[in-house]
């Protein structure tokens, strides 16, 4: 993930937007002007970016006061977010995350506690909005990944990458997430065997079939076979991702059917993922499959030349 920001030690450590992607350089901020001087001159965009880099500026500022009461404590505070809030005045989340650490400040003080307290709580909350960010965008990303098929083409618009917020993204994210799933899936098919298929390798045509229509069309083809029609079959036990070799096995046959106790949903995916053309025998009357009409459809398309 993308270090877009962070706090290290007593600074902000923030690369700079500004160099991308020539170089890679950091800049290091130790004070709370550093940071809303970073945030005015684009160091740093983004609106979730920016948000942080607000909090974090608040908290860095206040660590080096030497307030030794609250009175004046919140004096320095309430100038240090008129400093944060004249950067971006158009940035929203910038306003947002000042008020979040005002509001914090103003319970703290409420609560009866210190000068340190204060510091730390403040400290304390500048990074829980960083890490906020990170579990919105990664949750944004799991949720949206289910609806990117695995052959998308995604446009997207403005800044919605990791460098517009504290790491990962927020369209982008989805993206990221998406990929992530599918390497994964990718992956997995590594260690799924390769799918073999009962009959001659080149064969006229070859039967495919999944799930419970084992039976029936293997029996048909075997049949066919003995009969001297050049078929083949092949059963699919995984769907998702599907065996590596399939693709090359089902260029291999001049023609292909897939009998199916439904409307072609396996003969729609196979067109889909491959670009094969397939011929489909769809048994829709919630009654099984039959080997003879299994036998004639394979002599039907046999018979197309």
């Amino acid at each position: 993930m993308l270090p877009t920001i962070a706090w290290e030690d007593d600074a902000v450590v923030m690369i700079d937007q500004r160099k991308l992607p020539a170089s890679e350089v950091y800049v290091r901020c130790t004070t709370a002007p550093d940071v809303a001087r970073a945030i005015k001159t684009m160091v740093i965009r983004g609106a979730p970016a920016i948000g942080v880099a607000a909090g974090m500026g608040l908290a860095l500022g206040l660590q080096t006061s030497t307030a030794t009461g609250t009175q004046k404590f919140a004096a320095e505070f309430q100038k240090l977010c008129e400093l944060m809030a004249a950067t971006r005045p158009t940035a929203v989340n910038l306003f947002w995350a000042i008020a979040r650490m005002k509001r914090v400040f103003a319970e703290t003080v409420q609560s009866g506690a210190g000068v340190d307290e204060l510091k730390a709580r403040l400290r304390a909350e500048a990074l829980a909005i960083e890490r906020e960010d990170i579990e919105a965008c990664r949750a944004m990303g799991r949720h949206g990944a289910e609806f990117v098929p695995q052959t998308a083409r995604i446009l997207t618009h403005c800044n919605a990458g990791a460098l517009a917020t504290a790491g990962y993204g927020t369209a982008l994210g989805v993206i990221r997430a998406a990929a992530a799933q599918g390497e994964k899936i990718a992956r997995l098919a590594d260690f799924i065997p390769e799918q073999e298929i009962f009959g001659a390798a080149d064969a006229e045509l070859l039967g495919v079939s999944w799930g419970g229509t084992f039976g029936v069309v293997r029996t048909a083809i075997t049949r066919s076979q003995k009969a001297g029609q050049s078929v083949a079959h092949a059963h699919l036990r995984f769907l998702n991702p599907f065996p590596r070799n399939l693709e090359a096995l089902l260029h291999r046959h001049k023609k292909i059917l897939v009998p199916e106790l439904n409307s072609g949903q396996l003969a729609l995916l196979l067109q889909g993922k491959f670009g094969v053309k397939v011929e489909k025998f769809n048994k829709l009357q919630a009654r099984p499959l039959q080997i003879g009409e299994v036998r004639e459809a394979i002599s039907h398309i046999l018979g197309k030349g």
